[in-house]
């Protein structure tokens, strides 16, 4: 007799393991456009790369998203964070690097920095730089462009520095003895010539450093963030696949991927009337009745992608309560700095739509943390909603396409009530 005395049912073998998914990671090979309005009419427009990567150790993840917010598809997933109880975003961890092809700058690879997270430098070594003394003799020369006192130029590096791989990126410079440059990062605008650069230098900079010391260095990085464009650098284009490979982890499974960008042209509609925004509209008072949308519309929303599950808008925002830096050392209201009370952050997901909307319930909970300035990003993409799948302990989201980007700076506390129609 298998059952019991009492008839009761057999024990039988244990139950399986419920698979239980420990790392979440997110690979987002992105080119915006800020929407900002330029500090000159006649400025150049600001856009350029920006990569992100992640991998969360979901097991040491303290905060959960806000109850009745926690759905990224269709709806808005909102984390807030008291920064007075100590609260912050989860850390990321190391999973191994990420090899990126087919985009203006060449072949990189992303690795993980322990102070920084996934850094991408390119595979051109000369472009990537990083060695000590790689910039020792070199002239820094600024201001360059006539009448404009916001670039300069970095001339006499040591080695002939290609231009396809070092343009459009982010350079950090440190050993030049000058601390408005030492520990600074600044825009590659352009290389004119084999071993120069021009640099985007919005603060203030040295006139002149000849004969740089020789501790000068500079590494670049590809994808931390868009530039002052005036000679037309274009990351990605419809015209190129980007192929995305990752090796594998212990936790994490290899995956491989092609995708055709989506949104090359991406423009979004702005009709605030009609509560349709663009990102550095981002209301600050619930609106009088329905959602605060974001999105495009006909030849706007692109040139259709290929390569991943669907084509989605995506918002990703957050917020910040810190004090912001007055104009005339912030002049375009981009700077985010740190939360003192609390920050929320936002992503709100819409699959096969050209547009995604933030309820005023959503709003209210981002609203509520009382910023001060507020970042938000629509993104038009192919995306892979877990390019892992297979896996019983990784999530891995793959997004490729174009976005916008925006700062609102909030003037008052935000307006809560919502108002009678």
């Amino acid at each position: 007799n298998s059952g019991d005395d009492n008839g009761g049912p057999d024990a039988g073998e244990p139950d399986a393991a419920v698979p239980q998914i420990v790392r979440t990671g997110t690979v987002a090979i992105t080119e915006t456009t800020l929407t900002n309005p330029p500090i000159v009419e006649t400025d150049p427009p600001i856009q350029g790369a920006v990569v992100t990567i992640s991998f969360i150790d979901n097991e040491a993840v303290t905060v959960p998203p806000v109850e009745g917010f926690d759905n990224p598809i269709g709806a808005c997933q909102i984390f807030v964070y008291d920064v007075t109880a100590g609260q912050s975003e989860p850390a990321t961890v190391d999973e191994g690097p990420i090899t990126v092809t087919g985009t203006a700058n060449g072949d990189f690879t992303c690795a993980f920095n322990a102070d920084r997270g996934y850094v991408c430098q390119s595979a051109d070594a000369v472009a990537a730089g990083g060695v000590a003394g790689n910039a020792a003799g070199a002239t820094f020369d600024g201001p360059e462009l006539p009448g404009d006192p916001r670039t300069s130029i970095l001339s006499g590096l040591g080695a002939t520095v290609n231009a396809g791989p070092i343009n459009g990126s982010q350079m950090l410079l440190d050993g030049f003895g000058d601390k408005s440059l030492d520990g600074q990062t600044f825009a590659v605008i352009n290389r004119p010539s084999n071993n120069t650069v021009l640099l985007a230098t919005p603060g203030p900079v040295p006139d002149l450093i000849q004969n740089a010391s020789g501790t000068a260095t500079y590494t670049t990085f590809i994808g931390a963030g868009p530039i002052p464009n005036p000679f037309g650098y274009n990351f990605m284009t419809d015209a190129s696949d980007v192929a995305i490979g990752f090796e594998g982890s212990k936790l994490v499974p290899a995956f491989n991927g092609s995708y055709t960008p989506d949104g090359e042209g991406f423009e979004l509609v702005s009709d605030p009337t009609n509560n349709i925004f663009l990102p550095h509209e981002f209301p600050t008072a619930l609106p009088a009745s329905g959602p605060a949308s974001f999105g495009c519309a006909a030849e706007g929303c692109g040139v259709a992608g290929a390569g991943g599950q669907v084509f989605a808008t995506i918002i990703n925002g957050r917020t910040t309560d810190g004090a912001t830096p007055p104009a005339d050392q912030d002049p375009l209201g981009v700077a985010m700095p740190d939360p003192v009370g609390s920050f929320a952050t936002f992503t709100c997901g819409f699959a096969g739509m050209d547009q995604a909307s933030i309820t005023p319930e959503e709003l209210e909970v981002i609203l509520g943390t009382n910023p001060t300035r507020i970042q938000t990003t629509v993104v038009r993409a192919q995306v892979t909603l877990n390019a892992t799948a297979a896996s019983d302990s990784a999530e891995t989201r793959i997004i490729v396409g174009h976005s916008q980007t925006g700062f609102t700076t909030v003037e008052a506390p935000p307006k809560l009530a919502r108002p009678r129609n």
